[in-house]
């Protein structure tokens, strides 16, 4: 398959989720996104982040707001459904905001696992198991 086939096919491709909700479950038709959506999320996702310093004296520092990173994260989860969700008519991001706390970041998690944005769960506790063995082989060579 060529690289032009495969955007065009790509995020064309739709899967069907299911998630539970409030003890039923709810099926949701989702698409993977483009690097160029993915773009826009990230930066809706980064709008948190503040560095303040001086240049004369190149000293920066990063200021952190844990309430400004939550709504930003919550902002990028919408855009990520919103572009994501494949219904008509189109959810927007007022129609989301009404679903049950945490669907819509569960639908966003989703959305960028089968974008290829995130690692499913499953591969990080893999990975994470692999460097635990290798860590542990490392101090069983060394003692």
């Amino acid at each position: 398959m060529n690289l032009r086939s495969l955007v065009i096919n790509g995020t064309d491709h739709v899967e069907e989720h299911t998630f539970e909700v409030n003890g039923g479950e709810v099926t949701v038709a989702i698409r993977p996104l483009s690097d160029g959506e993915i773009h826009r999320i990230n930066t809706t996702q980064q709008e948190a982040n503040v560095i303040k310093g001086n240049p004369v004296t190149k000293k920066f520092e990063n200021v952190v707001s844990i309430s400004k990173q939550l709504e930003a994260k919550y902002k990028g989860d919408l855009l990520t459904c919103e572009l994501g969700i494949v219904d008509t008519p189109k959810w927007t991001q007022e129609d989301l905001k009404k679903l049950p706390a945490g669907l819509p970041s569960a639908i966003a998690q989703k959305i960028l696992e089968i974008s290829g944005a995130t690692k499913k769960k499953e591969d990080s506790k893999v990975e994470e198991n692999n460097e635990v063995v290798q860590q542990l082989e490392s101090f069983r060579e060394n003692n």
